[in-house]
């Protein structure tokens, strides 16, 4: 009788001691819920979830990603992609259902940034949650782009573009000037409509920039060092775009500082201080597509070096008769070149406050040839 009635009280302290475990685990998870939202970065939030008692933080996109209306929230999100790139063992959760606008400048470096991320994580993919509550000007803009390729994962969803809509080709990544990108970058573009007047010329631009990503954007034995390319073709508009970005480290941090003033403004450029030096990106930027050959810099201080973006990644724009603009931005500086047909010329280069952290650039033309 002794034996059973200790067996009997031991199996009642297990039991309290269970009933007590649960009853604070009840408590605890009571008091998380309701803690607050607390903010990571601009569009990432740590939050807490019940079901699975754990917390998470949740990437959220911006409702416009455009470089042109609204450049500090697309800049500040692409931020946020490439720091949770740069991290591993982070429970992430990516939501594009607040998207409602995307530019196809916007759509490359979105594809190029997750790209990077599935290259840079342990997983081999990542999974798109709620694709049937997208935009789905959107989501067909980002699956043309590929977008979900870049993920890993697909969307069986077909959604019809409308005549008067941009069309992408989808996005294509290497190092180095590759001849096999230029040709598949080629037949995307022809395949949906154009004929382009004089395109061995604005091809020669684009196997520059991939020229320079090569050998001047990233450092030694840095793990992206890699380009990505793509285009947006309107048939309607008879317009077309050609784009190239990279991670590295910028056209105007690669240019060649002469003399101690820049040498100060590379030191403590910065700190809010220097602010109004940091604008030396822009004056650089316009050094380095200068026609005047004495205002031209390069990466090793020799004019012919520079050549390159002033013959091909701006020839094409300046040469030819037809509407077109070359927009660069790299670090704290953006440069434009515009030409219209029966006006003239436009070219400036503007300090940005938020930096674009890299090198995009953009060929814009239209009536760029026969349809």
């Amino acid at each position: 009788m002794k034996k059973a009635s200790a067996v009997s009280n031991r199996l009642h302290q297990r039991r309290e001691r269970r009933r007590l475990k649960r009853s604070a685990s009840k408590r605890h998870e009571a008091s998380r819920r309701q803690l607050p939202v607390r903010r990571v970065h601009s569009f990432t939030t740590v939050q807490y979830s019940p079901e699975y008692r754990r917390y998470y933080e949740v990437l959220k996109c911006p409702e416009k990603l455009n470089l042109a209306a609204d450049y500090d929230s697309t800049i500040a999100f692409l931020g946020d992609v490439r720091y949770h790139s740069n991290r591993r063992y982070v429970r992430l959760q990516v939501d594009l259902t607040s998207l409602q606008e995307i530019s196809p400048a916007a759509a490359l470096l979105v594809v190029a940034e997750f790209d990077r991320w599935r290259s840079r994580t342990k997983a081999n993919r990542l999974t798109p949650a709620s694709l049937e509550d997208w935009n789905p000007t959107v989501r067909r803009r980002l699956k043309e782009m590929g977008f979900f390729e870049a993920l890993g994962a697909t969307c069986h969803i077909e959604d019809i573009p409308d005549e008067q809509e941009d069309r992408y080709v989808r996005f294509i990544t290497g190092r180095g000037s590759d001849g096999e990108a230029i040709r598949r970058l080629r037949q995307g573009i022809e395949g949906l409509g154009p004929n382009l007047v004089d395109r061995a010329a604005l091809y020669d631009g684009v196997v520059e920039a991939m020229t320079n990503v090569h050998q001047h954007a990233y450092p030694k034995g840095h793990r992206v060092r890699r380009w990505w390319v793509s285009a947006s073709v309107n048939v309607a508009r008879n317009r077309l775009r050609v784009m190239v970005a990279d991670h590295g480290a910028g056209i105007t941090a690669t240019i060649r500082r002469k003399g101690f003033g820049e040498e100060v403004r590379r030191l403590f450029g910065g700190s809010d201080l220097f602010r109004e030096l940091l604008e030396d990106d822009a004056r650089l930027l316009e050094a380095a597509f200068a026609d005047d050959e004495s205002s031209n810099r390069s990466q090793t201080g020799l004019n012919y070096r520079g050549k390159g973006l002033r013959q091909d990644i701006k020839g094409y724009i300046s040469e030819n008769d037809s509407n077109g603009r070359l927009r660069v931005f790299s670090n704290h500086g953006k440069y434009v070149y515009q030409r219209e047909r029966g006006v003239g010329v436009r070219a400036f280069g503007e300090y940005v406050e938020r930096p674009f952290r890299g090198t995009f650039i953009e060929w814009t033309i239209e009536g760029y040839g026969d349809v």
